[in-house]
Parts: structure tokens; C-alpha cells; sequence
């Protein structure tokens, strides 16, 4: 007597668990890549009309086009602001100062990770100082060399990492990574730090 011998394919072995974590990890990096190209495409949060800026090798410090702006539907003076006092103070590193006056804020930075690449019709760097003004406008001017910014002195208050500072509706936050300040009714401002400046 003669048992038939079945003809079908091969009975499939069961994935091992190195092979489901591979798949696992290669769908998560597919869905990180995927939200990562809706936000740099539009679908981000930014606020409507941003300017994206333009690196400088490598770094967020932008170069062409140095000053980006968002305005506010209605132009707002310092007239305008909130009330407040106005403020100095540095990052714990000293490295960052910044000034909240009625007129904006403005931060500078006195040592960058990488020399900014030079900007035509400039005749010193762009991308040591930040300010966001009372019309929600940030810009990022250029600094004569003699202007550049030093790091802070002992008399300058200290921000420690976690803290904010506020005034004429403007809020500085300090960070272990750097300093952000937004003008609090249009939600423009910037974020500066040694691996250089970017705005939000």
C-alpha cells in the first residue's frame, strides 16, 4: 500500500522575533518620515505666511533674505504693548543676552558652533542677534564687527534653563539648549542657540 505524498507548497516557518522587530522599526521610520514631509511641506503648525530660512552650511542661521517677517492682521506699535518693565538677562552659559523692552525683544549670541557664511552688503555677520518687534516682525539684522555681541557680564540676571521671562508681551524661555522668544499675540519670534538661530 502506497501513502500519497502531498504536492502543495511548503509549509511556511513562523517569522522569527529579529525579523518582526526589523518590520516594526522599518514602519515606524516610514510613518516618521511621512509626518516629517506633511510638516516641511505645509502641513505643519507654523504660523500662516512664515519665511523658512535658508541654512548657512549646515547650520539654522539664515543667510539670503536675513530679515523674515509675520505680521499681525492689524500693525501693532509699542504704543500698543502690554505694560511691563524692561528686562536683561543671559543664559546661565552667559553666551546668550537678551533685552524685552516695549519695542521688542532682542537676543545675541557670542559664540556660534560655525562662523555664519559671509552675506552680500554686509560688512559683518549676520546671524549673532534676533528681534522680534512690537509689529511681530523678526529680523535677523547685520552686526558691524565691532558690534558683535560678548558674552554677559556678572551684572546680568541670570534665566536659568526651565524659567521664562515676560514684558510688554513678549516671553523669553531659556533652555539647555538655548534661547526662544515669541511675541505672545502672534506667536512669531525665534530660537537661538550655538548651533545658530532659527525662526519659529
Amino acid at each position: 500500500m502506497t501513502i500519497p505524498i502531498p504536492t502543495g507548497p511548503p509549509a511556511r516557518k513562523p517569522l522569527g522575533p529579529g525579523l518582526i522587530a526589523f518590520i516594526v522599526i522599518d514602519v515606524i521610520l516610514v510613518v516618521g518620515v511621512v509626518i516629517a514631509a506633511v510638516v516641511l511641506l505645509g502641513g505643519g503648525s507654523g504660523a500662516p505666511g512664515a519665511s523658512p530660512t535658508t541654512p548657512v552650511a549646515g547650520a539654522t542661521t539664515p543667510v539670503a533674505g536675513a530679515t523674515t517677517s509675520v505680521s499681525p492682521s492689524a500693525p501693532v506699535t509699542s504704543a500698543d504693548r502690554p505694560g511691563g518693565t524692561d528686562q536683561r538677562f543671559a543664559t546661565p552659559s552667559g553666551n546668550i543676552v537678551c533685552d524685552i523692552t516695549a519695542n521688542g525683544a532682542r537676543c545675541g549670541i557670542a559664540s556660534l558652533a560655525q562662523k555664519p557664511a559671509p552675506v552680500d552688503g554686509c560688512d559683518g555677520s549676520v546671524g549673532f542677534v534676533y528681534v522680534v518687534d512690537a509689529s511681530g516682525k523678526v529680523d535677523v539684522p547685520c552686526v558691524p564687527k565691532k558690534e558683535l555681541p560678548k558674552k554677559a557680564g556678572k551684572d546680568v540676571n541670570v534665566l536659568g534653563y526651565g524659567q521664562k521671562s515676560a514684558a510688554y508681551g513678549f516671553t523669553c524661555t531659556s533652555d539647555e539648549s538655548g534661547m526662544a522668544c515669541v511675541d505672545d499675540a502672534t506667536g512669531t519670534g525665534f530660537s537661538l542657540a550655538r548651533a545658530g538661530g532659527r525662526v519659529l
